[in-house]
C-alpha cells in the first residue's frame, strides 16, 4: 500500500459532501444504464464518498468499490448507515485491488481517472482495469479534457459551505498554469466554529488533461480492441471538439 493520502482529507471531504451530496440525474441516469446491462457484478474503482455507488445499491445492483482516501470511505459508510445499506467497499489503491472474480462493468464517473497523472500508474491502472473485466465486460471513463485548461490561473477562488448554525468551512482554491497537461490546485480549508478558525488543511490537488486522441491511444496500448467516445451524458451522441467532459466506453 502507498503512504496515505495527502488530498481529500476531513474537511475536503465535509466540502465534497455539502456541495455534491447526490449526482445529477442526467449522469446517473447515464451510469445507471450501463448498470442495468451489465447484468453481473459491477466495481467503481474511486468511488469517494458514495455518491454514485449507493444510489445504485439502493436501486439493487450489485455494485462494490474502492477509494484511497480514509476520510471519503468514513463519509460512504456513514451515509450507507443512516440508509440501512452495507456497501462492500475497500481501502485501496487501484494497483492493489485484487479481486477472485471478474466485474462486467467498471465504471470511473466525474474525472476521477484524472487524479492519477503519472503515465506510468495510469497505464498499470488500465491495465489493471483490462483483467477485472469478465470478456463482455465495458469499462467507462468519464474524462476532463484539455478544453477544461484554467482560463484565469494564479486567481483565489473563496466558497463557504455551512454545516450547521454555528459552523461552516471556507474553501479556498488557487489553479496554476497547465504544466506538461497537468493542472495544480492550492486548496486552503478552514474550519470555522463560533467564528474562530479551529482546523486548516492545505491540500495541492493535481489532474492530467487529455485530448481525446491521447487517450484512446493509451486504452488501446493497454490492450482495449474496441474504444467508443460518447458526449456526456447521452449515449446516443458523439462529442464535440469543444466539450470538456467526454465519456470513454471500453471493451476487451
Amino acid at each position: 500500500m502507498k503512504p496515505e493520502l495527502d488530498t481529500y482529507l476531513s474537511l475536503c471531504t465535509q466540502v465534497y459532501d455539502i456541495s455534491l451530496p447526490t449526482p445529477p440525474d442526467e449522469e446517473y441516469a447515464f451510469f445507471k444504464s450501463y448498470a442495468a446491462q451489465a447484468d453481473g457484478p459491477i466495481l467503481e474503482p474511486m468511488c469517494g464518498t458514495g455518491r454514485f455507488l449507493l444510489p445504485l445499491i439502493q436501486d439493487g445492483f450489485d455494485v462494490e468499490g474502492f477509494d484511497a482516501s480514509i476520510h471519503m470511505l468514513s463519509a460512504l459508510h456513514q451515509k450507507g448507515l443512516r440508509n440501512q445499506l452495507k456497501p462492500n467497499v475497500s481501502l485501496n489503491f487501484i494497483e492493489n485491488f485484487e479481486s477472485s472474480g471478474k466485474y462486467h462493468l467498471i465504471f470511473i464517473p466525474s474525472g476521477s481517472f484524472n487524479l492519477i497523472t503519472d503515465i506510468k500508474e495510469i497505464t498499470a491502472a488500465l491495465t489493471t482495469f483490462y483483467d477485472l473485466l469478465s470478456p463482455q465486460g465495458i469499462l467507462l471513463i468519464e474524462l476532463i479534457t484539455l478544453n477544461a485548461t484554467p482560463k484565469h490561473p494564479g486567481t483565489w477562488r473563496r466558497d463557504r459551505w455551512n454545516i450547521d448554525s454555528n459552523s461552516f468551512i471556507l474553501a479556498s482554491a488557487k489553479e496554476e498554469p497547465l504544466k506538461e497537461n497537468v493542472s495544480h490546485t492550492t486548496c486552503l480549508y478552514e474550519l470555522v466554529e463560533n467564528n474562530i478558525i479551529t482546523k486548516t488543511e492545505t491540500e495541492i490537488v493535481k489532474i492530467r488533461l487529455y485530448s481525446a486522441d491521447e487517450f484512446k491511444i493509451i486504452l488501446i496500448n493497454a490492450g482495449f480492441k474496441k474504444v467508443t467516445e460518447i458526449k456526456a451524458f447521452d449515449r446516443s451522441k458523439k462529442p464535440d471538439s469543444s466539450d470538456k467532459d467526454i465519456v470513454f466506453e471500453c471493451q476487451k
